[in-house]
Parts: structure tokens; sequence; C-alpha cells
């Protein structure tokens, strides 16, 4: 049976979105606050978090979407890196 979509171009960006997935994820770094490390990561990296600050939660949230590539991933770990470097 074909699909509707079997045209090569639109199977392969289908089974690429398939591989893909999303969730909610939180970080923090040792001595800084959430709100600390939004700020950062907003100003040094240009990366939107959201800072949680509440037990038993403290950190950011990173909301990876179907659409975040690894390229994308890959840019927040290095901007994680950077800023717990200082």
């Amino acid at each position: 049976m074909a699909l509707p979509f079997d045209n090569g171009r639109e199977l392969g960006a289908l089974l690429d979105l398939m591989l893909r997935g999303c969730g909610i994820a939180n970080v923090g770094i040792a001595g800084r606050t959430p709100a600390d490390l939004a700020d950062a990561l907003l100003t040094r990296c240009k990366v939107y978090t959201v800072a949680i600050d509440a037990v038993p939660v403290k950190g950011v949230r990173i909301t990876p979407h179907l659409y975040t590539t690894t390229t994308d991933l890959d840019a927040f770990v290095k901007a994680i890196g950077d800023v717990a470097r200082g």
C-alpha cells in the first residue's frame, strides 16, 4: 500500500520528524540562582529559558520542540558550558 506522501522527499521529511522528540528539562549550575542563570543565557548567548526557583526544582526550564535540531541542542550545551565557566 502506497502512502499518500511517499514521493521520497516528503517521506524523508516525515521520517526525520519521527526521529526527533520534544520534552521538558531543568538545568542548574551550583552556586548560581535560576534567575541569574536565565539572565546570563539570554544576555550572553541569546538562549531563552524560564527560571524555576521553587522547592524541589531549582534551575532553568528548557523545552526543546519537535523542530529543535541537534545543532540547536549543541548550541545550548555550548552556551550552558560557557556560562558555567564564567
